[in-house]
C-alpha cells in the first residue's frame, strides 16, 4: 500500500511537466505555441480527437521547418516557439512538443467561431448564443466583454450581478433559456463603449462557449449638429475667375466692333468725296441744304459744274 503511494507521488510531477496551458483563438486568427524547455530535436505534434498524431513542424538546424498541410501556416518564432496562422476549426485539440520519446509540453487549443454584429447607438443589442442544456443541471451563466463581467445569473437562486455600466439597461436572458437552450443576452441603449468581443460562460468562469460575438457600434449623427461653414475667399485670390471671363468677353466684343466700324467709316467717306481741281478731292458732306439719298447735296453738284 505504501509502495503505491510512493509511485503516485512521483507520477504527479511528470504529469504536471507535460501539461501546458489551455489557449484559445478565433477562426482566421494566429496563435503562438510555446514549449516549457529547449531541445535540439523538437517535434511539434497535433493530436486529433481520435488520438491520431499529425506532425506540424520539426526543429532542425536551429529552425522550425513546417510539415505536411501546415507548410504555409507555420512560422518560426524561437527555438521553443512556433506561430500557427489562419486558424481553422480542425486546429481544435492538443499540441505536443516532444523531445525524442518524451513529451515536454502539451497545449490544448480551443478554436472559437466569432459572430459579428453591428448596432446603431441607442438601439437594443442582442448577443446570440445557444447551448445544449436538456440533460444537464442548471449552472451559473456568465457573459463577459473583453474579459470583464457584463452579466451573471446564479442557479438555482436566480441571483443576478451586473458589470460596470450595464446595470439599469434591461440586461437579461431569454425567460425560457434553460428549456430552449437559448443563452442569448439582450441589453438596451447601445453605447460606443459597448464595442468589443463578448463570450458566454456556461459554468461560471470555467466553461466558455464555442462562439464569441464581436459588437460594432455605429454612432448616430444628430441632424441639428450638422452646420455648414460659410465659404471664405482668401485675399490672395483677388478677382474671381468668373469676373475675369466677363471682362474678357467685353474686350473681345469691343475689338470686333472696331474692326467692323473702321472699314465702314472709310467706305462712307469715299462715297461722299469727289476729285477737284488740281488733283485734290472735295468732300460732299455739308451741313447746309438737305442731302440726297446718297448723302450728297444737289447744290454742291451744281456748283461743281459751273465755270468760275
Amino acid at each position: 500500500m505504501a509502495r503505491t503511494g510512493v509511485l503516485t507521488l512521483f507520477a504527479l510531477p511528470l504529469v504536471g511537466l507535460a501539461l501546458g496551458e489551455d489557449i484559445s483563438a478565433y477562426l482566421g486568427d494566429s496563435v503562438t505555441l510555446n514549449a516549457s524547455e529547449e531541445c535540439d530535436k523538437f517535434i511539434l505534434i497535433h493530436r486529433l480527437t481520435d488520438d491520431t498524431p499529425v506532425t506540424v513542424a520539426n526543429y532542425v538546424d536551429d529552425v522550425w521547418k513546417p510539415h505536411g498541410s501546415y507548410g504555409d501556416r507555420t512560422e518560426h518564432r524561437s527555438s521553443i516557439s512556433v506561430r500557427l496562422t489562419r486558424i481553422n476549426y480542425n486546429d481544435n485539440g492538443h499540441f505536443e512538443f516532444t523531445c525524442g520519446s518524451r513529451v515536454v509540453t502539451t497545449i490544448q487549443l480551443k478554436v472559437f467561431e466569432i459572430f459579428n454584429i453591428s448596432v446603431t447607438e441607442g438601439e437594443q443589442v442582442t448577443l446570440p448564443y445557444h447551448f445544449y442544456t436538456a440533460d444537464k443541471p442548471a449552472k451559473p451563466i456568465r457573459w463577459k466583454k473583453d474579459g470583464e463581467l457584463v452579466f451573471e445569473q446564479q442557479q438555482p437562486s436566480g441571483e443576478i450581478r451586473y458589470g460596470t455600466g450595464f446595470k439599469g439597461r434591461n440586461v437579461s436572458l431569454s425567460p425560457d433559456w434553460y428549456s430552449n437552450g437559448d443563452l442569448s443576452l439582450t441589453f438596451g441603449r447601445a453605447q460606443p463603449e459597448d464595442e468589443g468581443v463578448y463570450i458566454c460562460y456556461t459554468d461560471g468562469q470555467r466553461t466558455r462557449g464555442d462562439r464569441a460575438v464581436r459588437v460594432k457600434i455605429t454612432t448616430k449623427r444628430n441632424p441639428d449638429q450638422i452646420t455648414c461653414a460659410p465659404q471664405i475667399v482668401p485675399p490672395s485670390q483677388g478677382v474671381p475667375q468668373d469676373n475675369w471671363a466677363i471682362v474678357g468677353k467685353i474686350a473681345v466684343g469691343v475689338f470686333v466692333a472696331l474692326i467692323l466700324l473702321i472699314p465702314l467709316g472709310w467706305w462712307l467717306k469715299s462715297r461722299c468725296s469727289r476729285p477737284g481741281p488740281g488733283g485734290g478731292r472735295y468732300s460732299d458732306v455739308s451741313t447746309g441744304p438737305p442731302t440726297q439719298a446718297n448723302g450728297c447735296s444737289p447744290s454742291d453738284n451744281a456748283q461743281a459744274e459751273s465755270p468760275v
